[in-house]
């Protein structure tokens, strides 16, 4: 995927401005793979965001599934990007002849990630 593709997909999640940015960061260092390695501190950097609010960031954007952290002990973490793919209207569209299509937080309930987190989307659905 190319890059303003990723941009794209970003802009149009419901998050709050700080996920928002620190994600984009992470889509313009991805790899073809949609994979990237960069450090906290260049995230914040790049983002002009404290240090600890990148960290905090990038825990919210992992207990949301949109992206997977392999640590790599003292070396800077790998993240995988797994931005989904929204629709203006904030639903995915479905494939042919499926079910009706759903939100991405009806999605996000029906995953084993719910129960730990409904009180983090309570939070960023009040921000947005």
């Amino acid at each position: 995927m190319k890059l303003h593709e990723r941009l794209a997909r970003v802009l149009a999640l419901r998050a709050s401005p700080t996920l928002k940015i620190v994600l984009m960061a992470l889509a313009a260092h991805a790899n073809s793979r949609e994979q990237c390695f960069p450090s906290i501190p260049l995230i914040a950097r790049e983002s002009g965001l404290n240090r600890r609010t990148v960290q905090r960031a990038l825990h919210t954007l992992e207990s949301l599934g949109w992206v997977a952290v392999a640590r790599r002990g003292y070396r800077s973490s790998v993240y995988a990007l797994a931005i989904p793919t929204i629709q203006r209207s904030g639903v995915q569209p479905p494939p042919c002849g499926v079910a009706p299509p759903i939100t991405v937080q009806e999605q996000h309930e029906q995953s084993a990630r719910c129960i730990a987190c409904k009180k983090r989307l309570a939070v960023l659905d009040r921000q947005c």
